[in-house]
């Protein structure tokens, strides 16, 4: 009997073809940067979790002149990573600790590249990945209600898409973000309280870690989980301040808000390759076709803020579920003033939630091959019109261009869907009880 071609069965079959692709790319032209996802950076490998160390490692975290860019939480955290690298290791290199009011950046690189260098260092490393990894695996397989077969793929596919492969070579914290929401959405509809309560627990820690992913909240909203909703601030609130009684208090708090704010601006002279937002979708049209990338940079800046407004609304009124959380997903990816490749791994949640509900009607299968090119891993090369003058060392790929412009057009047509069902429904007829016609008709009972 000849198996029908469902949307889940197309998505398993473009990305079986997207990772042989990648797969030959990379057997062919290796892993340098302008050929693959990868920087292909040798001098700073693994940046985001050794520089967080060398960060953590200080006390100071905040003072070591702009390296770390994330809430105190991050700190505690990867602190027991930091701390199975042997003391002799790190002091060493810290002579200079107590010299500096400001930690001059120059230092900490200089710490990060030591521990980077050390086997207890690159010990920490694989620990690190080998618990995320597990921890993804395992929450992928309970969230899919699928064969076990397609259980096993699905977490294959997860774990070799383009923003995984991405973040397994900048090490960045945005795998745990991804962990805690994914626990979020398994456990926040459980008939068990305690498990519903850690699932509240579990959003306040994404957000603790990321602060983008606290939209993720909208979906109590949505529930009409007022109380949760409540309870789920406290617990950002919580996660994202108590922290800082450990890495220097108010004084920290004035650092990071510099930080993220300078962080912001700095990135758009790093050029397009490997990032994806709305700012870089606009960019790279612009770089196309003439526009002013100063005027394109400006604009994005108010368009990703005010679709993201816009999409409160269709978040609680779009019927799907696995549509609602594809809103909130692509606003955590696509508002903030850049966001590099690994982002897309936040995507992994709504494909698992929209595979789980196994549609077979047509416009399915669109989604189907979105979910598939966005999570693709393949390059596909380089775009010589833009890099030439846009991206500097790194060569934006034709996927990554694809990439961009499709998740704008799949962020603002959802929008739109729920802004239509929203209208809908408040055209609809109210009820009408029969007492209330009986008044109306003059036969009052």
């Amino acid at each position: 009997m000849k198996k029908k071609l469902t949307p889940n069965l197309l998505f398993f079959i473009l990305s079986a073809v997207s990772i042989s692709v990648f797969l030959i790319e990379m057997a062919v032209s290796g892993t340098t940067a302008g050929s693959s996802l990868f920087f292909g950076d040798t001098r700073d490998s693994f940046m985001d979790f050794f520089n967080v160390l060398a960060c953590v490692a200080t006390g100071r975290p905040f003072d070591c002149g702009g390296l770390f860019i994330y809430p105190p939480f991050v700190g505690i955290i990867m602190f027991p990573f930091m701390h199975l690298i042997p003391y002799s290791v790190i002091s060493s290199n810290m002579v200079w600790l107590n010299t500096f009011t400001e930690i001059p950046i120059k230092y900490t690189v200089n710490l990060s590249k030591t521990m980077r260098l050390s086997q207890a260092g690159l010990m920490s490393l694989v620990l690190f990945f080998l618990l995320a990894i597990i921890a993804v695996a395992f929450l992928v397989s309970s969230l899919y209600n699928g064969k076990s077969g397609e259980k096993k793929f699905l977490v294959f596919v997860v774990l070799l898409s383009g923003g995984f492969l991405f973040e397994y070579e900048r090490a960045n914290t945005i795998i745990l973000a991804v962990i805690f929401l994914l626990i979020f959405i398994w456990l926040k509809d459980s008939k068990n309280a305690f498990l519903r309560e850690l699932a509240l627990i579990a959003l306040a820690c994404a957000a603790g870690i990321k602060v983008y992913p606290a939209v993720f909240g909208l979906l109590l909203i949505r529930d009409k989980r007022w109380k949760d909703a409540i309870r789920t601030v406290i617990y950002g609130a919580l996660v994202m301040f108590l922290p800082f009684l450990l890495f220097g208090g108010r004084h920290s708090i004035k650092l990071l808000y510099e930080t993220l704010k300078d962080s912001n601006t700095g990135t758009f002279s790093t050029g397009l390759s490997y990032k994806v937002d709305l700012t870089n979708a606009l960019r790279t049209l612009g770089m196309l076709f003439g526009w002013s990338d100063k005027a394109v940079i400006d604009a994005g800046g108010i368009l990703s803020y005010a679709l993201a407004l816009l999409a409160i609304v269709p978040v609680c009124t779009v019927k799907k579920e696995w549509k609602a959380v594809s809103i909130v997903a692509l606003a955590v990816v696509l508002t903030p003033a850049f966001n590099f490749y690994y982002a897309l791994s936040y995507l992994v949640i709504p494909l698992i939630l929209f595979l789980k509900t196994k549609e077979s009607e047509k416009g399915s299968y669109v989604y189907a091959i979105l979910f598939a090119i966005l999570l693709s891993p393949a390059f596909i090369g380089t775009i010589d019109e833009i890099n030439q003058t846009a991206t500097g060392a790194y060569g934006l790929s034709a996927m990554s261009m694809m990439q961009n412009i499709l998740l704008v057009v799949l962020y603002i047509s959802l929008i739109a869907e729920g802004w239509v069902q929203f209208m809908r429904n408040r055209m609809k007829k109210p009820a009408i009880s029969d007492d209330t016609a009986a008044l109306s008709q003059g036969n009052p009972s």
